[in-house]
């Protein structure tokens, strides 16, 4: 099982639904990608922090799973960091109505 790749399901946790109003997933995030649905950066770190509070909530804060997603959080955002100048440019393209792609 790859970790946060699909969304979790029945078969994995029969209560996740119950307990997670806004599931999340790194393919939903590649899907929304792939749709053009984000238009800064703070809206994919913005779902990749549900991704990891979601965890949190269904886990619990020492889970291994909520502390990998953590670190997923953590990496995406140095990652943003580290391409700052790129981001600005293809985000600057997405508000000038260009696809950035």
């Amino acid at each position: 099982m790859q970790l946060f790749h699909n969304q979790v399901t029945k078969k994995d946790a029969a209560n996740y639904r119950d307990i997670v109003s806004r599931p999340i997933c790194l393919k939903d995030i590649k899907n929304k990608t792939k749709r053009n649905e984000y238009k800064m950066r703070s809206e994919v770190l913005e779902d990749l922090e549900l991704m990891k509070n979601n965890s949190l909530i269904f886990n619990g804060p020492m889970h291994p799973v909520t502390q990998k997603a953590q670190e997923l959080l953590e990496y995406a955002n140095k990652l943003v960091i580290k391409k700052d100048g790129e981001i600005v440019n293809l985000e600057t393209l997405v508000k000038e109505g260009g696809s950035g792609v």
